[in-house]
């Protein structure tokens, strides 16, 4: 490939793939919770947990896009090394064994599996359900060089169908209309909408994805540092737009 070549087949794939490593399990199950609680008050709620939500996550990649470095230590190296480094540790926990790793299982079992099991398999369904999850999801980002193929080829468009098949059967038969918005969202909708956007904790995962990104881009052969920036930013801005659509 050559280093200074950008289309869309390239683009595309990279974007979805940046796309569904922010679309974890709090994506999914934070933007409904929050137009339950704003009822008619969606639309600021939505623009604040948008801004947040979205809009940080966003400027951590093209941070991360104009460093031009796969190394996420880079961001916060000009502060002090052992900063740097800290900050990357204490990201990597976050959103890894100690919070965002756990829910990930945890949500799709119950949205997906748990109502079609009997019963008597209700203890043993989660366990059994986490291990072929983790086992699937190390085949698919084991190799860095087929992450884009494996992620933005192919599970990326198959989220993104089921999750319009999702969007469009609710407005085709809604269970309800429009409510009164709790006590917070009627006070302040926009900024209540804010603060909820920080619990899909994307924006501590936008320096790692932005680096695995950088490195996904590498592996495809693509070595001029302007080419590299372009294509980590054109993935953070599809990456968004898809985000902020589904929200």
């Amino acid at each position: 490939m050559q280093n200074d070549k950008i289309n869309l087949s390239l683009i595309i794939p990279i974007g979805l793939m940046l796309f569904s490593f922010f679309f974890g399990a709090g994506n999914l199950i934070f933007p409904p919770v929050l137009g339950q609680m704003a009822g008619d008050n969606i639309g600021w709620g939505m623009l604040g947990f948008c801004l947040s939500g979205v809009g940080f996550p966003l400027l951590g990649v093209l941070a991360m896009a104009m460093k031009q470095s796969d190394n996420p230590d880079s961001i916060a190296m000009p502060m002090h090394p052992l900063y740097a480094r800290a900050v990357t540790i204490l990201c990597a926990l976050a959103i890894g064994p100690l919070f965002a790793i756990p829910r990930t299982a945890a949500v799709s079992f119950d949205t997906g599996i748990h109502s079609l099991l009997p019963a008597s398999c209700e203890a043993i369904g989660l366990p059994v359900y986490t291990v072929f999850f983790f086992v699937l999801t190390y085949f698919f980002s084991i190799n860095p060089s087929k992450i884009i193929g494996h992620i933005g080829k192919f599970l990326s468009p198959m989220l993104l169908i089921c999750l319009a098949v999702l969007v469009v059967c609710v407005f085709v038969n809604p269970t309800g209309s429009l409510k009164m918005p709790n006590p917070d969202f009627a006070a302040s909708p926009f900024f209540r909408g804010f603060q909820e956007g920080y619990n899909t904790m994307d924006l501590l995962a936008a320096i790692l994805f932005g680096s695995i990104t950088i490195k996904a881009i590498e592996a495809q052969g693509i070595t001029d540092k302007k080419v590299l920036t372009k294509l980590c930013s054109y993935a953070g801005l599809i990456a968004a737009f898809f985000l902020a659509i589904i929200y």
